[in-house]
């Protein structure tokens, strides 16, 4: 998924990953760091139950 998310960005103007926020803050800051090593925007969205 991630090599697909950087090949889309050559062909797509915004690519954005998304976690939802039910997951610890530590992986919630890899995900962050792995969106940014790859050059895509990175959202944390809220869990509505």
């Amino acid at each position: 998924m991630l090599a697909f998310a950087a090949k889309c960005k050559k062909y797509i103007p915004q690519v954005v990953l998304s976690v939802v926020d039910v997951m610890p803050d530590d992986n919630i800051q890899s995900c962050r760091e792995i969106a940014n090593r790859i050059g895509v925007d990175f959202r944390v969205r809220h869990y509505q139950s």
